[in-house]
């Protein structure tokens, strides 16, 4: 099903020089994207930004992920719908305290950011995961390709960290919203 040549040098298939891959995390955090990879790239972009093959990949209700592990021992996991991004998850290696992400969905006593302080993004919806055992802060933006995208962070673990799981983001998601996702396929289909 993935035959094509972008995907099969994403694999590993195409010998590529072996550089270490040390990104900074460089992007804007509460922009659409990670370590400089967009919903809607093709396969060959990704490569480009990444300058070496995956480490794991798997195939999963007919999308291709692949991950790779980052040199801050963050882990990046890239979904591919007919070799264009369509999905982007980063596991950190090291949990980031929420303030420094400026996640604060309302100012409250337990939080040492205020409205005065600028990394503080009032964009964010907070939610608790179906489970109780995670925080969700997500915002929704509309993309230039008409579909919308949406940009989650989940918090450490209640079982991990307990009360103070508000305190640690754990992940950040960029996705296209199940409501949305016809007008992505179409926007890469053409």
């Amino acid at each position: 099903m993935y035959g094509t040549v972008p995907t099969l040098i994403l694999l590993g298939a195409i010998s590529l020089p072996s550089s270490a891959l040390s990104l900074a995390r460089g992007d804007d955090d509460h922009e659409p994207s990670i370590h400089g990879l967009r919903i809607g790239m093709s396969a060959a972009q990704v490569l480009e930004v990444m300058q070496r093959p995956g480490d794991k990949d798997e195939e999963r209700d007919g999308e291709l992920i692949i991950y790779w592990v980052l040199a801050s021992k963050d882990v990046l996991q890239v979904h591919f719908w007919k070799d264009h991004v369509s999905h982007l998850g980063l596991q950190y290696g090291a949990p980031l305290p929420a303030t420094e992400l400026g996640l604060v969905a309302q100012v409250d006593q337990r939080s040492s950011l205020d409205a005065r302080d600028p990394r503080a993004q009032y964009g964010y919806k907070e939610a608790e995961t179906s489970d109780k055992d995670r925080l969700v802060w997500s915002r929704t933006l509309s993309s230039d390709r008409g579909y919308d995208l949406q940009i989650q962070f989940l918090s450490g673990s209640r079982k991990q960290f307990g009360d103070q799981r508000r305190q640690y983001v754990q992940f950040k998601y960029v996705a296209v919203p199940k409501s949305e996702r016809k007008k992505f396929r179409k926007s890469i289909s053409g």
